[in-house]
């Protein structure tokens, strides 16, 4: 049997619940772990918050990071806002745990991510060291860098109401 570093995400057999469907009797309990650093979580918490509360039948635990694991492994799913949360071998591995027996994960933006910032004497250079093997093995990816002058790139927005395209740029 492959571990969990050898499975690609789409690998995965999943039996979790169809939320596409919530009602009164259908509860879903969702685990929310929002932290880090260098990103407004405080922000992200309370929209994530609020567009769950919007179903009568989420249930929802909020968490700094990973170390509440029990919980996290009884949650129907489990969705991450984080930057530079780095769960242990041992929480990533009962996450996978979980999406294996049928738990949902979504990792969103700089879940991926584990950040070496740089001492106030030192040169101004982060460092993304693979620190988190096994997390980053479950997400199936890992935050390297933004891209070089991020902000003088060009967007194309697609919107499906009007099938047209719109070009946004970055600020």
């Amino acid at each position: 049997m492959k571990g969990v570093a050898d499975r690609m995400p789409h690998q995965v057999r999943s039996a979790a619940p169809d939320i596409s469907d919530i009602t009164a009797t259908n509860q879903i309990n969702i685990a929310l772990v929002v932290g880090g650093r260098w990103h407004d979580v405080d922000f992200a918490r309370l929209e994530l918050l609020t567009l769950l509360g919007e179903y009568n039948s989420v249930r929802c635990t909020v968490h700094a990071d990973y170390s509440k694991i029990e919980l996290l492994e009884d949650a129907d799913a489990v969705i991450a806002y984080t930057c530079d949360v780095r769960p242990t071998a041992e929480q990533s591995l009962a996450l996978a745990r979980a999406v294996r027996g049928g738990a949902r994960l979504l990792a969103l933006h700089a879940t991926n991510s584990a950040i070496d910032a740089p001492l106030a004497s030192e040169a101004k250079i982060f460092y993304t060291p693979d620190a988190m093997p096994e997390f980053t093995a479950l997400l199936g990816n890992r935050f390297l860098a933004h891209p070089k002058n991020l902000h003088q790139r060009a967007l194309k927005l697609f919107n499906p109401n009007t099938h047209s395209l719109r070009e946004c740029h970055l600020l």
